[in-house]
């Protein structure tokens, strides 16, 4: 459990707007935990994300003395309650790198919405792969997740530095996208959680910890049907 002294600096990327949930939650947790969240910051997007979130973390590192670095999506919320949880599961020493529970929202090409834990396993065939099969509101151990809503404590973010300032560069040691063996792409997220785990650390996700993601989908008629088939079209609330 995160230590009663210890402090957590709120950070986010955004293209220039934020989410009004999000900004409403991010209120809520300052006004809720004043002597916990010490700090926020944000930076605005520069056309390449892994770039912006190098900058976030060296930012959070070279100036500020915070414990914890809490990295949250802009297009994502987040309640006191998933909040509580992430602080009861964080600790320097074993549980330093820990993410709360979200979802992609692809669309398929028949237009099915397909929502997507981004919480990952390393299994040993396929690689890091979603973990589908959570158990749900548990402490589990992950080898990845996506950075919309990720706690680090700064002494691993310190760690990538010293481990990777020699080929990378000072500042940008934690994230980059790129393609890697058999012809894959992988994301900025996932390089910087592989790297975490290859410094030493142990990765966990707390699936009580969920939070809403706000993605925009395109509606077709097939999306209508699909929803009719399982629910009365009493149940849509008329207009007007």
């Amino acid at each position: 459990m995160m230590g009663n002294k210890e402090t957590v600096s709120i950070a986010w990327c955004h293209a220039g707007e934020v989410d009004a949930m999000f900004a409403h939650s991010v209120m809520d947790l300052i006004r809720l935990f004043p002597n916990r969240i010490q700090n926020f910051e944000s930076v605005l997007g520069l056309g390449l994300l892994s770039k912006s979130r190098n900058i976030l973390v060296k930012n959070f590192l070279d100036n500020t003395k915070h414990d914890w670095l809490f990295m949250v999506d802009s297009d994502e919320y987040i309640t006191p309650d998933a909040f509580k949880k992430l602080v009861n599961l964080a600790d320097k020493k074993t549980a330093p790198a820990i993410s709360g529970l979200y979802f992609a929202a692809n669309v398929s090409i028949e237009q099915e919405l397909q929502p997507v834990p981004l919480i990952f396993i390393n299994n040993p065939e396929l690689g890091i792969q979603p973990y589908f099969d959570y158990p749900h509101n548990k402490v589990v151990e992950i080898y990845a997740a996506g950075t919309g809503c990720l706690m680090i404590h700064r002494s691993v973010l310190e760690r990538l530095r010293e481990v990777g300032e020699e080929a990378y560069g000072r500042d940008w040691a934690w994230f980059m996208d790129g393609p890697i063996g058999e012809n894959r792409w992988i994301s900025e997220d996932l390089v910087f959680c592989d790297r975490i785990n290859k410094a030493g650390f142990k990765m966990f996700a707390h699936t009580g910890a969920v939070l809403p993601h706000h993605k925009s989908v395109w509606v077709v008629e097939k999306t209508y049907k699909d929803w009719t088939a399982k629910n009365s079209t009493d149940d849509i609330i008329p207009m007007g």
